[in-house]
């Protein structure tokens, strides 16, 4: 939060050559490589790691589906978000990924139900922006 993505990712390597078999680790890592589109492939390995030792969690199966979806893998990425979105159905964050994966494949009307769950989810103004901006670029299509 503070910037210093270096030392953050400095961080998370350091708790995961303390605890390499760590899902949390392993997956906050993925995801923080993810968010920056660094090292995708390091990433996605590091998030199936964490999936493969549970592979009941939600937010690591977003991340899995997230993933695939940096990767242009569109339905995998559906697959596990929609699986994601099952296991944890008030995440704005599962909702907005799911929503970016259905405009991705030109599924105007389910990206924009996505949206407008995880819109009636957020509290952030931030984001309730972000989320009213995508769906305002698909009702001009």
């Amino acid at each position: 939060m503070a910037g210093d993505y270096q030392a953050a990712e400095e961080t998370l390597r350091q708790l995961l050559r303390q605890m390499p078999d760590n899902p949390i680790a392993l997956n906050n890592l993925g995801y923080f490589l993810l968010e920056r589109n660094e090292k995708i492939a390091e990433a996605f390995n590091l998030i199936q790691q964490a999936v493969k030792i549970d592979p009941t969690s939600a937010s690591y199966l977003d991340s899995l589906g997230w993933a695939y979806f940096k990767l242009g893998k569109l339905s995998e990425a559906e697959e596990y978000l929609k699986e994601a979105a099952g296991l944890n159905p008030t995440s704005a964050t599962i909702l907005e990924h799911l929503g970016d994966v259905y405009q991705k494949q030109n599924k105007t009307e389910l990206a924009r139900a996505a949206f407008q769950k995880a819109l009636n989810l957020t509290a952030d103004a931030e984001n309730a922006n972000r989320l009213k901006a995508k769906m305002e670029m698909k009702k001009q299509d």
